[in-house]
């Protein structure tokens, strides 16, 4: 077979069959041993099928194929296989995107709620420090007035028109204010930590002795009047008024003095007169 005769495609078989075509160019084809033009030129279209025929001729001789309809079908699948790998892969870029896109709205979720959380904190520590500066100052308005009520009250038991005695149980002076200390005719200081007996009279130690028993035993409000030896000076007569109370679990005996040796001295006389009266009746 002449190596001209090549394969074409018959329309009315729709099969390839072999046929004698010429591949030129646009000069003539030379004798491989004469050197001389075996054929004319071909013109563009006669060209164009020649070429036509020889991509046809090259195709099937890659895919050794006797129906060239196959290389169609074969076009088409790999074109399918193609479209679906490359839909495929930008599907899996969408859903790796998506993912990705995913995450990175999660942890800016994550930072904002974070954020969210750190602020709600930091109000409520800030309002809660409000609040505690506002109580802090009300405790302090409630301490000033309460210092000043104290001291109110210091100074009225202090200064007081009457002496005050706090004693325990045996006699003993725990506090006194300035003019029961004025009565005993000595400073406070040396009031202090002193059984009250001794500034009490001999004669009305043992008076004074049964109404202290007295006032702790019964609980309730006794008086009794006793006479204070003040040095160099005379007796002095006083009343005393007490009571017992417990103080951090220990009993005490408030007790408030008053001087009566004016009182007294009225009676004498009163006592003296009458006397008198009868005598010169």
């Amino acid at each position: 077979m002449d190596d001209h005769q090549k394969m074409v495609w018959c329309k009315s078989t729709n099969k390839p069959q072999r046929a004698l075509t010429y591949l030129t160019t646009n000069t003539s084809r030379p004798h491989p041993s004469t050197g001389e033009c075996l054929y004319p030129p071909l013109g563009g279209e006669t060209l164009y099928k020649c070429l036509s025929l020889e991509i046809e001729r090259l195709v099937e001789k890659v895919f050794s194929i006797d129906d060239f309809s196959g290389i169609v079908v074969i076009s088409t699948k790999a074109t399918e296989v193609a479209a679906t790998n490359s839909s495929k892969e930008q599907a899996m870029g969408k859903n790796d995107l998506r993912q990705q896109a995913e995450e990175k709205w999660s942890k800016r979720k994550k930072s904002v709620a974070t954020e969210i959380d750190t602020l709600r904190l930091i109000h409520e520590l800030e309002v809660h420090q409000i609040e505690l500066e506002m109580q802090n100052e009300e405790l302090l308005q409630a301490k000033a007035e309460l210092e000043s009520t104290l001291s109110l009250y210091a100074e009225l038991y202090a200064f007081a028109s009457v002496g005050y005695f706090t004693l325990t149980r045996d006699g003993t002076i725990c506090r006194a204010n300035y003019t029961g200390a004025e009565l005993m005719g000595v400073e406070l200081s040396e009031l202090i930590k002193r059984r009250f007996a001794l500034f009490v009279s001999p004669a009305s130690r043992l008076t004074f002795s049964t109404f202290l028993d007295e006032v702790f035993t019964s609980g309730s409000k006794k008086i009794c009047e006793v006479t204070v030896q003040k040095a160099g000076s005379a007796p002095v007569w006083v009343e005393i008024e007490a009571t017992v109370a417990s103080s951090d679990g220990q009993e005490l005996c408030y007790a408030k003095v008053d001087d009566i040796t004016s009182l007294k001295a009225r009676e004498q006389l009163s006592v003296i007169s009458g006397e008198s009266l009868i005598t010169d009746n």
